[in-house]
């Protein structure tokens, strides 16, 4: 029986024609920045005009660049704002809460990319830090991006749909990871739809981690994910990449992790390990015995496995990347996170999705319902459309995945040049879009005298930014 749901409040209607022309504008657009991450406090442009807007209503000047913040909704905007200000013993309307939270969201736990970001518009420095690409998304996605803007027919694509996602484009996740995965993947229950990587590994966090659990993780590794299991309430335990020998890395793959170490991490309060696979910012293949070990240690602690795959269609050399969820016993255990931004070289258009037994996706489908209601619908559609195109030319030489590898080898290989060159040493990555150096003889060779942080680190990378108008990250400090 088709039934009309009544519960949701958004019109039977487009929006406003110029919103719609504005669209199909950005559409045919063909600057690659349209399509990558904006600035973290939203686009310059927009919070100029949301300035505009207001500054009549509000009877006072706004500072652009200081006192607007665009979010994914307003519902996101009222959870940011909580998690900001809420203070123990408050009444917790979503989910749980760490009373470390207010305290890292207020800036006394650092989020250094944030900085990197403000000081890199503050110089107009050129970012390398920003870890995403400055070419256009796949020609699939570029056609079914217009596609979707020239539809004025279905007011739905503008508006609100499922917390899960778009059934269209769940159904051609269903359809990839089911040959990837080995096994039937269900289009309804085992795949969630999210606004980016990001937030479906924050939906996961608020999903299984309560005040106290211990979440293990391998390092170096990616700052924002300690960060986000810190405002969860979970103690984030590290477990370093090494080689065998104790000698330098020539490339990511000749690192691994000391086995006694990593099982001396789990105890009885580990609720999650953290597995980035390809690793970020290492480039490291985790191979398949390595991924049985961890999963029986798995097995034996009762822990769930949240696998972050989103480099998987950017692996070079080494081991064939190994999806720990078709291991022997870890179905059941492992939920595994995906980028559709990373794949296909559209991070702006912010579509994640998450794959694994419903039992493990439920609380995420109530965490996106609760904080962000649905995915934005136009380039869900985009996706879905974009990637059934893939879906027929899987395994060929014209599908995206196979020129997007050998794109970013020619790439890599440029920029490891370029730091040989200058004396610079590294270890060559295997995977993903991240360079590891080591910048200590440039620091030894450079004047910091007229910097004044303490750390040398930062002082290079602010003299960088002043001087080369070039930043990167600095891993020391990340």
């Amino acid at each position: 029986m088709n039934t009309i749901d009544t519960g949701f409040v958004y019109p039977n209607y487009n929006p406003p024609q110029h919103l719609l022309d504005a669209l199909r504008d950005l559409s045919a657009n063909d600057s690659w920045k349209t399509h990558q991450y904006p600035i973290f406090r939203g686009e310059l442009r927009l919070r100029r005009a949301i300035t505009k807007l207001n500054e009549p209503l509000v009877k006072r000047h706004i500072d652009a660049d200081r006192e607007v913040l665009v979010t994914v909704g307003a519902i996101q905007a009222l959870d940011l704002a909580a998690k900001s200000y809420v203070s123990p013993g408050d009444d917790p309307r979503f989910f749980h809460r760490s009373n470390k939270t207010a305290d890292i969201f207020n800036g006394k736990e650092a989020d250094t990319f944030l900085e990197i970001e403000m000081l890199s518009h503050q110089y107009k420095s050129l970012s390398f830090a920003s870890n995403y690409p400055n070419y256009m998304p796949s020609k699939h996605m570029m056609q079914a991006f217009r596609s979707v803007a020239q539809n004025e027919t279905t007011y739905a694509i503008h508006h609100l749909g499922s917390c899960r996602g778009d059934p269209r484009l769940r159904a051609a996740i269903a359809y990839l990871y089911s040959i990837l995965m080995k096994r039937p993947i269900h289009a309804d229950k085992e795949i969630a739809v999210t606004t980016g990587a990001m937030q479906a590994l924050y939906l996961l966090a608020k999903a299984y981690i309560n005040a106290g659990d211990e979440v293990i993780m391998f390092e170096p590794f990616f700052k924002r994910l300690e960060i986000i299991i810190k405002i969860s309430g979970g103690i984030p335990v590290f477990v370093p990449l090494n080689t065998v020998s104790g000698q330098k890395a020539r490339q990511s793959n000749d690192l691994t992790f000391n086995r006694k170490e990593l099982e001396a991490a789990f105890t009885n309060r580990t609720k999650m390990i953290w597995l980035v696979n390809p690793n970020n910012p290492t480039g490291k293949i985790f191979t398949e015995e390595e991924l049985l070990f961890i999963g029986e240690l798995c097995k034996k602690h009762d822990v769930i496995i949240l696998s972050d795959e989103v480099y998987q269609f950017h692996t070079f050399e080494g081991p064939k990347h190994t999806r720990i969820a078709t291991l022997p016993g870890l179905w059941s255990r492992t939920v595994t996170v995906n980028s559709g931004g990373k794949i296909f070289s559209s991070t702006g258009w912010r579509i994640g999705w998450i794959i694994g037994p419903e039992e493990l996706l439920w609380g995420v489908y109530i965490g996106m319902n609760a904080l962000v209601r649905a995915p934005p619908t136009p380039t869900q559609m985009a996706f879905a459309i974009g990637l059934e195109m893939e879906n027929k030319i899987l395994n060929t030489d014209e599908s995206y995945y196979q020129s997007l590898v050998k794109y970013t080898i020619a790439k890599r290989d440029r920029m490891l040049k370029i730091l040989s060159d200058a004396g610079i040493d590294f270890v060559k990555p295997n995977s993903g879009q991240v360079v590891m150096a080591n910048f200590t003889n440039v620091i030894n060779k450079i004047d910091l005298s007229t910097e004044s942080d303490q750390k040398a680190d930062f002082r290079l990378m602010n003299w960088l930014m002043k001087h080369k108008q070039k930043i990167v990250t600095l891993f020391s400090i990340s």
